[in-house]
């Protein structure tokens, strides 16, 4: 994992006010509410400085989703954005996900489900397993997100290209109560030729094809 650059100034300020005016943070903290109806959201007068929240946070970088460095039950919120998609064996990410949060717990997760890096959002359907396994590149080693922006890096960037009923299976099975999945962005169903795919898209409904990306919300058993 290569270091970012260092932030242009005033960059924790501005990231600290989008988060509260953005609809994504409004968003979680509704369903953090046992009353989501009634909710009251925080102004940036009444937020903590962003010094304030930079030092509070604890950084971990280079450690396995499937081996999470934390003890069971310690967080209220698991959060990622377009993350969970590049985990090759899903399965193991999310249990590990609902061992770290406490009962009642969150975990809010925005998945992008299209081909990475291609004209077409769902190109990479049309490939079988093993030749997508082959051809495509897991993020670490030289493969980064600096490496990516610099345009160092032409390949295929490795997603599991599991589909939305997928996700939510995942969560269920891990033993999180699915609260919600939210297409975020779909496509339009006439553009959808499920003929054109390798199984087992071929076989999947175009209304479930066209869902290019999704907000999952789970919530831990109290």
């Amino acid at each position: 994992m290569a270091p970012l650059p260092p932030p242009p100034d005033g960059f924790y300020e501005a990231l600290r006010d989008y988060l509260l005016l953005a609809e994504g943070f409004a968003w979680w903290r509704a369903w953090a509410e046992p009353q989501p109806g009634h909710v009251n959201f925080p102004s940036v007068s009444s937020f903590p400085s962003a010094s304030a929240l930079l030092s509070s946070i604890d950084y971990r970088s280079g450690v396995s989703s499937e081996k999470l460095p934390f003890p069971a039950g310690c967080f209220d919120l698991a959060y990622s954005v377009a993350a969970l998609e590049h985990v090759p064996e899903p399965e193991g990410t999310i249990a590990e996900i609902a061992r770290v949060l406490a009962p009642g717990g969150l975990a809010v997760h925005e998945i992008d489900l299209k081909h990475h890096g291609s004209a077409d959002p769902l190109g990479f359907l049309e490939l079988e397993d093993e030749e997508w396994r082959r051809r495509a590149t897991h993020y670490g080693g030289d493969l980064s997100l600096r490496t990516i922006l610099e345009g160092g890096f032409a390949g295929e960037i490795f997603c599991n290209r599991l589909r939305s009923a997928d996700w939510k299976q995942l969560f269920q099975s891990a033993g999180l109560a699915v609260e919600r999945v939210e297409p975020v962005i779909v496509l339009d169903a006439s553009a959808v030729k499920p003929e054109r795919f390798a199984a087992p898209f071929r076989n999947l409904p175009v209304e479930e094809l066209a869902v290019l990306a999704i907000r999952v919300v789970g919530r831990k058993s109290a």
